[in-house]
């Protein structure tokens, strides 16, 4: 979903035809990413999943609003795999898209690639851990259905000897939430005050899968961004710090926004700063 179309009557002024389509798309695209960071929110409709602190008082403040619904709140971790190798060296990571398996046995390196699309269920991933030479998986009791992709992503770890994998899990506690300013309310078990960083004392963390922004676009914002992309359209050099010919990508001049008139600039300074 974008903030506009090309065919909006916000763009009307600019008299664009079907063969003009591509490339106002793709300003569009630059024009609401500019936008997006200027009010540091994300103000479009869409699923998200994302990992946040919780801030004292068990504050949690959603990057996309308003909320149009929770679908799940995790802020707890589980071992979720326990993975050993028989290699002299081995090591497993976890990223968002794949769980790498990495050995070095008699002097050779061997790495084995296994997508988490594939194998949806910490199940069938350790199935698959299984088939691999020299590798043993086994999963925890009662987690065996859990997706796959609810492992914490960002490991690395030695897996000569046992390596347990943590699984974000979802919350027992209570929560509640403000929809229209877009605050999630952590409590009981969700609400694990701070987490220890070396010695630093830190926010909890909280993933977050939640369906947020504007189903439709107010008209002020539309009329915003659509002076942005006039703007880009008639001084596209002077205006765009890149552009790749025959894909038409464009990123916007962070002093755009500043070029705007003012009534333009007060628009978006208004979806700018969350009230709490």
């Amino acid at each position: 979903m974008a903030l506009i179309t090309w065919q909006s009557d916000y763009l009307a002024h600019l008299n664009l035809v079907a063969g003009d389509a591509d490339v106002v798309t793709s300003l569009i695209d630059a024009a609401g990413a500019a936008i997006n960071k200027y009010t540091k929110r994300d103000l479009e409709s869409a699923e998200r999943d994302r990992i946040f602190p919780v801030h004292a008082g068990g504050v949690v403040y959603l990057g996309a609003y308003p909320v149009d619904h929770v679908a799940r709140v995790m802020s707890q971790t589980v071992t979720g795999l326990t993975l050993s190798c028989s290699a002299e060296v081995a090591t497993v990571s976890v990223s968002d898209a794949a769980l790498k398996l990495n050995k070095v046995s008699s002097g050779t390196r061997t790495t084995s690639t296994l997508a988490l699309a594939t194998y949806t269920t910490l199940n069938s991933l350790a199935t698959a851990i299984n088939l691999v030479a020299g590798w043993t998986a086994t999963v925890s009791t009662g987690l065996g259905a859990y997706p796959s992709d609810d492992l914490l992503s960002g490991v690395n770890i030695n897996a000569t000897s046992v390596a347990q994998l943590p699984l974000w899990k979802d919350t027992t506690g209570d929560y509640r939430v403000d929809n229209d300013r877009g605050l999630l309310y952590v409590s009981g078990s969700a609400q694990s005050w701070f987490w220890l960083d070396g010695d630093t004392l830190v926010p909890s963390r909280c993933r977050v899968v939640w369906t947020g922004g504007y189903s439709t676009i107010p008209a002020d914002l539309q009329r915003a961004c659509s002076e942005i992309v006039s703007n880009m359209f008639d001084e596209r050099e002077s205006l765009l710090q890149g552009e790749t010919l025959g894909e038409y990508a464009y990123t916007l001049a962070s002093t755009n926004i500043s070029r705007l008139p003012v009534t333009t600039q007060r628009i978006l300074a208004s979806y700018r700063d969350r009230i709490v």
